[in-house]
């Protein structure tokens, strides 16, 4: 397992500059089914990517705060978010969840990929997720 930032940054950053590029455009079935039924307001997308999620919450009119450990996955999210011309909508911020989280309260917080090979805090950074709500 990888325990610090420095590696985590590492790991997610090779993953994203040499693995296959994870974009589809469409957001996960379960987060659209449950957002759907949401009025819009202030979303978080704790590990967001390439945006896949964050973007098509913008496009349905939330506006989105969507962080990753890589630099590289959140330049192309933003880049994502600005072909599809939700830009004003979208913020993409590097977090490291084991060190760092975003401040704000939020109307959904959203956390697709807990599972993830680095160490993680996740009781810790689920109660910190609930409480921004």
């Amino acid at each position: 397992m990888i325990n610090d930032l420095t590696d985590a940054s590492r790991f997610w950053e090779a993953h994203y500059q040499k693995g296959p590029r994870p974009w589809t455009g469409r957001p996960n079935a379960i987060l659209k089914r449950f957002a759907d039924s949401l009025p819009v307001g202030a979303a978080l997308d704790l590990g967001c990517g390439e945006g896949n999620s964050a973007v098509w919450l913008a496009q349905q009119g939330w506006h989105v705060t969507g962080v990753d450990v890589s630099s590289t996955a959140l330049s192309r999210a933003a880049q994502h978010a600005a072909d599809a011309g939700v830009t004003q909508r979208t913020t993409f911020i590097t977090h490291d969840l084991n060190q760092t989280f975003p401040k704000g309260q939020f109307d959904l917080v959203y956390a697709l990929y807990m599972e993830s090979p680095v160490t993680l805090v996740r009781d810790r950074i689920l109660h910190r997720a609930a409480e921004a709500v």
